[in-house]
């Protein structure tokens, strides 16, 4: 069973200012997040109720995982010297 994928406007936004090969790495990384969105690399972010992270390159995924509606909402992709800021 796989997951949906949720992009949020601001995610959009971010995923469309990505350079190409950024980009393509990007989609990889959401396609393995539909397929398990705690897989290998997933680490769960300290001090936020419900919010994970996935290194795909320079950038960062930040995202929820919905386990009842099986699907997976991207909050932002973002470099990661301003990931946690």
């Amino acid at each position: 069973m796989t997951y949906e994928i949720l992009l949020t406007r601001a995610s959009r936004k971010d995923r469309e200012t990505l350079a190409l090969d950024s980009k393509r790495r990007v989609d990889e990384e959401l396609m393995l997040l539909a397929l398990n969105p705690r897989h290998y690399g997933v680490e769960k972010l300290k001090g936020v109720h419900s919010l994970y992270r996935v290194r795909s390159g320079d950038y960062r995924i930040i995202f929820s995982i919905d386990d009842h509606n099986r699907s997976v909402e991207i909050a932002r992709i973002i470099l990661r010297k301003d990931a946690y800021r």
